[in-house]
């Protein structure tokens, strides 16, 4: 990579590290406002009705995958030429996607209110509005998805950053706004959240249009069918995988409601928010280099996106350990900080989602390489359908009464499963040397995991001594543990090319590297 090409990675880095603090900060504090304003009954009504909506929402996902590699394979190609048909088919998938959602969801979600779920029958009435809002802004980002993919694809995110933010703050505005309504609470808040979703889409399209030639278009039939099905069959299959993986978590939502009602729903929702900020997170951290992996490959460099690929997934796991030991050891402090009132549990869940998350990004950097080369069929076959397991074996676990928390344990336990999968099949199907990639990658991102959970553990073990109250240890060890990771993760993870990279960003002598 060249040093323009790395500086303008550090600043879209900068960009979406800033935009992560923001929306992170303004959802945080947005949860507590309006648990605080709706209660646990009425906040859960919400995470009940988000959560099956959400399920929906992996087709987004799916095609914004399909836009963005699509985009970036021609531009690494030089076929700009290509950029305006894979926008332009993008927008009409998006179309019809967005139309048949919003009629499943409305005819489904209706019945659903209305006879499967365990909503009182004097909030029904309040669960059909927040329905139809909920519904009407996951439209708006089903639309908004060509026009993210293509700023992601020009390695725009510095305005990705900027909007995504405004919305963030948007949405933080709702649920202040929550707070001094008197009456129909639950109803205002998801309006107020698709206005929001709707600002962004209109802002991501304008943006759009005013940036790349490609993005202007008249409706008119497809001239390349064939790219159109190429662009179907990767997000078809992209779709199956992501599918699974919400299915196995919304599906959970259900099941709990189902067993233990809505306030293990509350409880439930509030860790899924915990899970979407460190999804969130390192996906922020993956989001610069995904445009590069992909433009490597498609200029015939697959040896420097092979390279690349193990990098993000060393940073990424790395970036997540900082994190990770100070919430692990913090959790119930931490939730009675942002929180005004904690569902029961929600530090278990909490728990579970973080282990999960460190877990499944471990091999993120083999999910960037199979995309790379178009690729997919395999790893989402294989590891998406595996997800699914965990509801039946949830189910089972209810059954025979053990608690709300035991459907994470096969979570946890297929995470575990999907790493060697992940491997082989990148072997078969993206040319990863499996030898080179447990050596450089999986082992010391493991390594250094263990070695921080000691160190964690002793320091954690030591101030525990010294009789300090909650907050003060928690505030200590939120300074001391992400610098004694950093320095591990930097001894330890990160190879000697990239030593003298950090070197460099700190202006230390590069050494003898």
């Amino acid at each position: 990579m060249t040093l323009a090409n790395a500086n303008k990675v550090a600043i879209n880095s900068l960009a979406l590290y800033v935009n992560m603090v923001v929306t992170m900060g303004a959802t945080l504090l947005g949860t507590r406002f309006v648990l605080q304003a709706l209660g646990r009954a009425d906040y859960g009504i919400y995470a009940l009705i988000a959560s099956m909506v959400a399920l929906f929402s992996f087709l987004n996902i799916a095609m914004a995958a399909a836009t963005q590699r699509y985009l970036s394979f021609a531009m690494g190609e030089g076929k700009d030429e290509d950029l305006h048909a894979i926008f332009y088919g993008s927008v009409l998938i998006h179309l019809f996607i967005a139309a048949v959602v919003a009629l499943v969801l409305l005819a489904g979600g209706s019945f659903a209110v209305g006879h499967g779920l365990d909503i009182a029958p004097d909030m029904r009435g309040a669960a059909y509005v927040v329905l139809w809002f909920v519904t009407g802004g996951l439209v708006a980002t089903i639309l908004a998805v060509p026009n993210e993919g293509t700023m992601n694809a020009h390695e725009d995110m510095v305005a990705v950053a900027v909007i995504n933010m405004t919305e963030a703050l948007l949405k933080l505005g709702a649920a202040v706004a929550v707070l001094f309504i008197g009456s129909h609470q639950l109803e205002w808040y998801a309006g107020l959240i698709m206005g929001a979703q709707v600002f962004s889409f209109l802002a991501k399209r304008t943006y759009c249009l005013k940036h790349y030639a490609e993005t202007h278009f008249r409706f008119h039939r497809p001239k390349d069918w064939a790219l159109l099905r190429q662009m179907l069959a990767f997000a078809g299959w992209n779709f199956i995988g992501t599918g699974c993986n919400m299915a196995r978590y919304q599906g959970t939502a259900i099941l709990l409601n189902l067993f233990f009602g809505l306030v293990t729903n509350a409880a439930y929702g509030v860790a899924q928010q915990v899970n979407g900020f460190l999804v969130f997170f390192a996906g922020s951290i993956v989001r610069p280099l995904r445009p590069r992996l992909i433009k490597c490959e498609g200029a015939g460099e697959h040896n420097r996106m092979i390279e690349l690929a193990f990098t993000t997934g060393r940073v990424t796991f790395l970036m997540l350990l900082l994190i990770f030991f100070p919430l692990a050891f913090h959790l119930p402090y931490v939730l009675g900080l942002w929180l005004h009132e904690v569902p029961e549990k929600t530090d278990l869940f909490c728990l579970g989602f973080l282990l999960i998350v460190l877990i499944n990004q471990s091999t993120v950097g083999l999910n960037l390489a199979l995309e790379s080369v178009g690729r997919i069929r395999r790893v989402q076959e294989v590891c998406g359908t595996l997800h699914l397991a965990s509801l039946p074996f949830g189910l089972l676990f209810f059954a025979l009464g053990y608690p709300a928390e035991s459907i994470l344990y096969a979570i946890i336990g297929e995470e575990l499963l999907c790493i060697v999968l992940r491997l082989r099949i990148a072997q078969k199907d993206a040319g990863v040397p499996v030898g080179t990639c447990v050596r450089t990658m999986l082992v010391p991102q493991w390594f250094t995991a263990t070695l921080g959970l000691a160190v964690a553990w002793a320091v954690h073990a030591a101030l525990s001594l010294l009789s300090l109250g909650a907050a003060a240890a928690f505030w200590v060890e939120l300074l001391l543990l992400p610098t004694l990771t950093a320095l591990l993760g930097y001894a330890c993870c990160l190879q000697p090319a990239e030593r003298v990279y950090v070197k460099r960003l700190l202006r230390l002598p590069a050494g003898g590297h």
